[in-house]
């Protein structure tokens, strides 16, 4: 039996038919090392603030909004942020990192009378951001693609928002946002 391909299984795979090392070394041991790990998180449920501007960490009560780091890697992240609040308190993000980390990120979102608003961030200094988001009666989803490159120290790139203004009005990062990463060294 000859083996040409490990990128589908074989149909006429035999039990005990071992394949020779030219073959397994390319097809199995070198894709697995340039295959990236990644990260997806879900949120499971409504996280709701109100009447504070102090951040805190988004959770969702499923997997965090957050990525645990070792020194040295280097992040693409797309996070994808349902969320919902009124004008007035409004929503605002940040994230937190290592020291010696640096977040870039680009995010271009509809203001509070429907024309686009372009944010920028690229920064070492943790907490980044303060991504002010407007805010309406109506659901929202801020798709933010960001780039993360970690210094020397291990830890947490974390999610977080505050309003805007503190509001007796609920201001919600809705269940069934998401985080998506690829690891790129």
């Amino acid at each position: 039996m000859a083996f040409t391909d490990y990128t589908s299984p074989a149909v006429d795979a035999v039990t005990g038919v071992v394949a020779p090392a030219s073959l397994w070394n390319t097809y199995v041991r070198d894709n697995g090392r340039v295959a990236a790990p990644h990260r997806i998180a879900l949120t499971t449920s409504d996280q709701t603030v109100n009447n504070s501007t102090t951040y805190v960490n988004v959770t969702g009560h499923g997997d965090p909004m957050a990525l645990t780091v070792a020194a040295n890697e280097v992040w693409l992240l797309w996070w994808m942020i349902l969320w919902l609040s009124p004008s007035t308190p409004d929503i605002k993000f940040e994230w937190t990192f290592p020291t010696a980390g640096q977040v870039t990120a680009d995010l271009a979102y509809l203001d509070a009378v429907n024309v686009v608003s372009h944010q920028n961030l690229s920064t070492t200094t943790s907490p980044a951001g303060d991504f002010t988001a407007a805010g309406s009666n109506n659901n929202k989803l801020l798709a933010l693609p960001m780039h993360y490159v970690n210094g020397a120290n291990a830890g947490t790139l974390q999610l977080r928002f505050a309003q805007f203004a503190a509001n007796a009005s609920n201001t919600i990062v809705r269940s069934n946002s998401t985080l998506w990463g690829v690891k790129l060294a």
